[in-house]
């Protein structure tokens, strides 16, 4: 017997456009650019640039990586309803 799932009976969304799939992993690399920028441009020492970049960077790595898990559980529940 086949066990019942949390979503049995309610209706599949449209699937998302590949553009926006796709955008999602040029935002992060925008924002790191422009925010990048904006510390460099400021009136501080070289030392608080680099640690203000690094800092950017790491928040945008952690960004990216939480786009990459919620893709992942896309992923892995469209799959699942197809087997």
């Amino acid at each position: 017997m086949r066990q019942p799932t949390l979503s049995a009976g309610l209706p599949a969304g449209p699937n998302p456009s590949e553009t926006f799939v796709g955008s999602l992993f040029f935002y992060p690399v925008v924002a790191l650019l422009i925010c990048e920028s904006v510390v460099w441009s400021c009136n501080k020492t070289v030392g608080r640039k680099i640690g203000w970049m690094l800092f950017t960077l790491f928040a945008m790595l952690l960004q990216f990586g939480i786009i990459l898990v919620i893709l992942r559980a896309i992923l892995v529940t469209a799959i699942g309803y197809a087997q």
